[in-house]
């Protein structure tokens, strides 16, 4: 090692003016803190369950998402945080064909047959799901496309972590659990390596004078066909509140209205190269997906699970659409590498290393010419 450090020292000397400083990479990460609306996010993978008797269209497959967040108490005198949990999904069947409530929009109507995260850590059976522990009512249903989407506060959740390896249970309509997956922590080995998923982030630039951002993740299913995007966006229009979510509001009602689309173009220069929605089936999932709702600087974060028939979005491009449906904020996707599996002192390590063996080769070749 003492060698090593007198041949890097004489060497780089060399050669400083031939060779570019060395880079650590923490890939992954796009900037120092990547905020797309943070929190844990969990991936189920949901598979038909229940009575054998059960016909086949009652039962359910697909995929949720669950984001688990510690959020500020409500009340300001307080320290203490609660827990919310977002969640979407793509389910077939139970989902898709319950009937709509009293409400009556048959599109986004709240769900009669809910899902529930159990307390136990396998599908295999009635007993080894375990009991309910959260109900996730759903706040928005397209009963069409198989999309939920809800929201829950776990005041009584322990930590951010206690959905980790629970059993989602979808609920038919006549309250017989159809469909069930083991919630596991997306952006691990497991998940990527052996689950078949792959990782993107974009960062959307503004496409207007509103000067709007956004920072989002997708997680893309090889197999299914699945995309999970969670995300986050600044300097939209303030106070929106989307007439697509139950008890909302009266905004985003205009075609692509608050939308937050992946689309099929591969650059932000023009509506022709940026592409229309992007999608492999007859049709579009994009119709109803966008953020429920902006605070009063503009703030919006959003979970979506959105079955569009490919994983192909490498560099496509992803869109956040305004109130009136325009284009507002454009950015490619681009993969990512597993960073939770990065070790920056292995990494710098072995870049130090390398360093070191290309320091000694210059030196052997310099001297070699040399007496040679």
């Amino acid at each position: 090692m003492t060698v090593c450090r007198y041949f890097s020292a004489a060497s780089l000397m060399m050669v400083a003016s031939l060779a570019p400083p060395p880079t650590f990479f923490a890939f992954g990460a796009m900037s120092g803190s990547f905020d797309d609306g943070g929190g844990t996010l969990y991936i189920a993978q949901i598979s038909p369950f229940g009575n054998p008797s059960l016909s086949p269209a009652t039962k359910t497959t697909g995929e949720a998402a669950v984001v688990v967040v510690s959020s500020p108490e409500s009340d300001p005198n307080s320290s203490a945080s609660s827990i919310m949990v977002s969640f979407s999904g793509y389910l077939s069947s139970a989902s898709a064909q319950s009937p709509p409530s009293a409400a009556g929009n048959s599109e986004t109507s709240s769900s009669s047959s809910p899902s529930y995260i159990h307390s136990g850590t396998s599908c295999e059976s009635v007993e080894a799901q375990g009991n309910p522990m959260y109900q996730l009512s759903h706040d928005r249903t397209n009963y069409t496309l198989g999309e939920i989407e809800g929201t829950i506060f776990g005041d009584d959740m322990d930590d951010i972590s206690a959905v980790d390896g629970r059993a989602f249970v979808v609920y038919n309509s006549n309250s017989e659990r159809s469909g069930c997956g083991i919630l596991k922590e997306a952006g691990t080995k497991s998940m990527l390596e052996d689950g078949g998923f792959k990782k993107y982030q974009a960062e959307t630039e503004p496409l207007t004078d509103l000067g709007t951002t956004s920072k989002l993740t997708v997680y893309a299913n090889d197999m299914s066909g699945i995309v999970h995007v969670r995300g986050k966006a600044i300097n939209l229009e303030t106070n929106l509140q989307n007439a697509m979510y139950p008890n909302e509001g009266n905004n985003c009602t205009a075609k692509n209205g608050c939308g937050a689309h992946i689309h099929g173009g591969y650059s932000c220069e023009s509506k022709m190269t940026q592409g229309g929605h992007y999608f492999e089936k007859d049709s579009d999932p994009w119709k109803h997906v966008g953020y429920s709702s902006t605070d009063a600087s503009g703030t919006a974060t959003f979970l979506h699970t959105v079955h569009i028939a490919s994983s192909n979005i490498t560099n496509r491009v992803f869109h956040i659409h305004a109130d009136d449906g325009s284009r507002i904020s454009c950015g490619p996707l681009l993969p990512a590498e597993k960073a939770k599996d990065f070790d920056p002192v292995e990494s710098a390590a072995h870049t130090l290393n390398s360093c070191c063996f290309v320091s000694a080769f210059f030196v052997t070749f310099i001297v070699s010419n040399l007496l040679f």
